[in-house]
């Protein structure tokens, strides 16, 4: 399950245009357990190259940015609720998200995994035509591919969801899951450990 995605700020108004802001207060949703993107630091304050970026904009555009941790899964029925008003942290363009939100361009490339244990022996065909079980972060697009080939194909594994990519991984180094699918920035930061 490799492939390429890009990043992009989505938000669900005139932000994403450039136009004239609205408002002079604006509360960006973001995932607190995806470095380096978001993440909430050691002080309990969001931080991480998103989160940074926007409070950049903000004070160059002259308004103020509320960051607001919150379940992936969520969070765009967030956006689509009002509840925030931008996700600016590390969302990937997907057709089936571009038809309920609006997205900046792109202005990072990111690759799909799935990542098994340093020793095993398993193989793309044993997890996918075996009774495996797959952990992934839940409302990700590679939740949505990893169900899309299950319901296509008829693979028998099963999907098991978490609020993070740090769960699924801490659940495959410690033998619950056979693999885990995620991001290469999460992975990147379990292969630099």
């Amino acid at each position: 399950m490799k492939c390429r995605h890009f990043f992009a700020l989505i938000a669900a108004f005139v932000l994403v245009a450039g136009s004239a802001l609205a408002a002079d207060h604006y509360v960006n949703g973001i995932d607190a357990n995806y470095p380096p993107f978001a993440f909430v630091d050691k002080t309990g304050k969001p931080s991480g190259f998103d989160v940074e970026s926007m409070d950049w904009i903000a004070k160059k555009m002259g308004f103020t940015v509320e960051h607001k941790p919150m379940d992936w899964d969520g969070i765009i029925p967030s956006l689509l609720a009002k509840k925030i008003d931008m996700v600016c942290s590390g969302m990937s363009i997907s057709p089936e998200r571009k038809e309920r939100v609006n997205f900046s361009n792109p202005y990072w490339n990111i690759r799909k995994y799935l990542l098994v244990k340093q020793d095993s022996a398993l193989t793309k065909d044993d997890l996918f035509k075996g009774k495996k079980t797959l952990g992934v972060q839940a409302g990700t697009n590679e939740a949505e591919k990893l169900k899309q080939l299950q319901d296509k194909e008829g693979y028998n594994y099963t999907l098991k969801f978490y609020e993070s990519p740090p769960l699924a991984i801490e659940d495959l180094i410690n033998g619950r899951v056979d693999a885990a699918a995620i991001d290469s920035a999460p992975a990147d930061e379990v292969n630099a450990k």
